[in-house]
């Protein structure tokens, strides 16, 4: 047995043994699972950076062979994303949910090795708006289950539990004095290794993952930002697999109705796109919701325009829009009021209540 650090509340040692104790079915060996558990213990509670080395160190293990525990990551045979199998199962039951809800976006961790495989360049989001920063790392896509703990007290924000972070690099570009075959398999990749092909892949896996484990009744929304508002993931039939995708979208996309009549032609004539949405009250009128938003109930103002096609996105399949009004805010008491962008929002959703869609 590992040494483990005996610096930590005994409670929260309990806690942490009993959750990695279920990691036994993602380890072939008892002796993997058990090295895998002493250095996850030294990555979380090591001082610095958070490296192999730092959790061998916090083990006092520099002077000992540690060959074996750099092989736990480059020899041992197991899947990282079932690591995740426990917490997301254990925070459905404890929770009780009725509707899981996940969040997804893609994240940088930043390195300073430029011999690391599969790092690049990449936008810094913290940079300023006037200057496009650059910093060089990995680029990873992560999902996270969102616990609504609002229910149990009504004051309490909503906490997201990461249940998948795998690692999404950009493919990278041939020379300039390439050959054309180069470039036609960089083409190719393009298309099937971008960051919405992912997405899908991992929206469809999370959904097998619940059926699994008894949950094939429950809707699971995906949220996303307007990333993945294209036709790759809007071209699936979400309908069919029991999930709900809300994503940000564009002001202008352009949007239509079903033609009317009998005619061969489907789309209709009239376009307009969400922007005209919120300016024109005769297309749809402003409803009222109280959401859960910044630690209390809040009411916000929404439009919603339902069965529209977006003919360069979603295709034929019917899409819902939901317009929310900008929210105003004061940064004084007494000061004057400010008010922020509206959203846009475009779901697959034909069913399920408003309310349900703007709080998740």
């Amino acid at each position: 047995m590992p040494d483990y650090p005996m610096n930590l509340p005994m409670n929260l040692l309990t806690y942490l043994l009993e959750a990695t104790a279920r990691w036994g079915f993602v380890f072939p060996q008892e002796r993997s699972l058990q090295r895998a558990i002493a250095l996850a213990f030294g990555i979380l509670c090591g001082v610095g950076r958070r490296t192999i080395t730092r959790a061998i160190s916090f083990h006092g293990n520099t002077q000992k062979d540690w060959s074996a525990d750099y092989k736990v990551f480059s020899r041992s045979p197991w899947e990282p994303r079932a690591l995740f199998h426990p917490i997301l199962e254990q925070a459905i039951e404890e929770q009780k949910l009725e509707r899981i809800v996940i969040s997804t976006d893609d994240t940088r961790v930043w390195r300073n090795g430029k011999h690391v495989p599969q790092t690049q360049w990449h936008r810094d989001p913290l940079g300023p708006p006037f200057q496009t920063n650059l910093r060089w790392g990995h680029r990873f896509l992560q999902a996270s289950l969102v616990l609504p703990l609002y229910l149990q007290d009504g004051e309490s924000s909503s906490r997201s539990i990461p249940v998948r972070f795998e690692m999404a690099p950009v493919v990278k570009k041939p020379g300039q004095q390439a050959a054309e075959a180069d470039w036609a398999e960089y083409r190719r990749q393009k298309k099937e290794k971008n960051l919405s092909v992912q997405f899908v892949l991992m929206t469809q896996e999370l959904r097998q993952r619940l059926n699994q484990i008894g949950h094939q009744a429950k809707r699971l929304f995906q949220v996303a930002d307007g990333s993945f508002c294209n036709r790759t993931v809007w071209g699936e039939d979400w309908e069919a697999q029991n999930v709900s995708v809300v994503a940000r979208c564009r002001k202008d996309i352009v949007l239509c109705k079903r033609a009317p009549g009998q005619g061969r032609r489907f789309y209709g004539q009239t376009k307009f796109t969400p922007e005209q949405v919120r300016r024109r009250d005769s297309r749809a009128r402003w409803q009222k919701a109280l959401i859960f938003h910044g630690g209390c109930y809040r009411e916000v103002r929404f439009k919603e325009v339902t069965r529209l096609y977006w003919q360069g996105g979603a295709r034929k399949r019917p899409v819902r829009l939901l317009v929310v009004a900008p929210v105003g805010y004061r940064t004084s008491k007494n000061g004057r009021q400010y008010y922020r962008q509206p959203a846009y929002l475009l779901t697959t959703d034909l069913t399920t209540d408003t309310l349900v869609l703007l709080q998740a």
